[in-house]
């Protein structure tokens, strides 16, 4: 992240540690705080405390409840807790009605545990203001939360909501009324009239070149034993009409007969995006571009290693050793175990 901040201009940096509270006060009277949770191996939650008040984004950082006692440990209090109301990945089980409605549910409940986990006094659901804006994606939109569902949730729950709607302020400790913007975003175009975007297509060679630079990295930085835990993984690219399959332990890509049953199915470009970046699994994962139709465990340990790349955890003794992978180590023994089981479980 620093590199790209410093490419588009930026010169002053700080890293926030994980659990501390850091000062941003400099030369005023003002005692303006933050602090970060490293959640995952790329995610994090911030609070900004001020004026004796703490208002904490957990927006993406897939906090357990276990977890939430030790933040608010370390901070004290949440009198605004920030989150996420909606779909915004999705596993590509079949049939997909089934599993994102059940999918939707689960995060409406989550959100409402971690309130109640963080104490916290409100929660504004400021994220998931979106839509799956493509033509194989977009069978997600009926299925997913609305804000107003989310308010409805919390609300049965005794849990206090503000909706705000962009240009909308809140002032913390205050009453606030939510109907207007409620109403707001009740008047916005449905999904069925929206713009889609038309399914772009790559080559089968540069699929296969995308493939071999990533499956290089994989292989460098992580251990033969641990590749060997990985199966094969065969997928169907139905804009091509091609099927192929792939090895992370060999190294190997190859086109397969279509009589091969698929473990995924998946268009061209997406695909190649997943090959082609160190986050671009990650990323076919939020962009629900995918169906996974067998394979559910072989492909969820794919995923946990390409998470571990992208976020720079190799698991290859010469990178073990290094100082700077023990420190993470030690500042992630409080929890981490946890954190780990809590994201193998609920990861996809």
């Amino acid at each position: 992240m620093i590199t790209a901040l410093k490419g588009i201009g930026y010169s002053n940096f700080r890293l926030l540690p994980h659990r501390t509270i850091v000062s941003l006060s400099v030369g005023t009277q003002e005692d303006l705080k933050v602090y970060c949770y490293h959640a995952g191996v790329m995610d994090s939650a911030l609070a900004i405390i001020g004026d004796g008040q703490v208002v904490f984004n957990a927006n993406d950082a897939r906090i357990s409840e276990k977890e939430c006692g030790l933040i608010l440990k370390d901070l004290g209090q949440v009198d605004v807790l920030l989150n996420q109301f909606s779909l915004a990945a999705y596993a590509g089980f079949e049939p997909p009605e089934q599993h994102l409605r059940e999918r939707a549910r689960q995060i409406l409940r989550n959100v409402s545990a971690v309130h109640r986990a963080l104490r916290s006094d409100v929660t504004i659901p400021f994220a998931s203001f979106i839509y799956f804006s493509s033509e194989d994606n977009k069978y997600v939109n009926p299925l997913a939360n609305s804000v107003h569902d989310a308010y409805d949730y919390l609300s049965r729950e005794g849990q206090d909501c503000v909706v705000l709607y962009p240009g909308d302020s809140y002032t913390v400790g205050t009453a606030h009324d939510s109907s207007a913007a409620l109403k707001r975003f009740d008047e916005l175009p449905s999904w069925d009239r929206l713009p889609y975007d038309p399914i772009e297509m790559k080559s089968l060679d540069e699929i296969f070149d995308a493939y071999h630079g990533l499956a290089k990295q994989i292989r460098d930085r992580y251990s033969r034993p641990l590749l060997a835990l990985l199966r094969p993984v065969t997928i169907k690219i139905p804009d091509l009409a091609k099927s192929i399959s792939f090895s992370l332990l060999t190294g190997k890509i190859e086109e397969v007969t279509s009589s091969n049953a698929p473990d995924l199915v998946i268009n061209s470009q997406p695909l190649w995006f997943g090959f082609k970046f160190p986050f671009g699994i990650q990323t076919l994962g939020v962009s629900a571009r995918f169906r996974l139709l067998k394979g559910f465990r072989n492909w969820k340990l794919h995923r946990l290693l390409f998470a571990l790349n992208n976020g720079g955890v190799y698991l290859k003794p010469k990178y073990l050793l290094q100082p700077e992978f023990l420190q993470y180590i030690r500042s992630r023994l409080a929890g981490g175990m946890t954190q780990a089981v809590h994201y193998y479980r609920t990861s996809l």
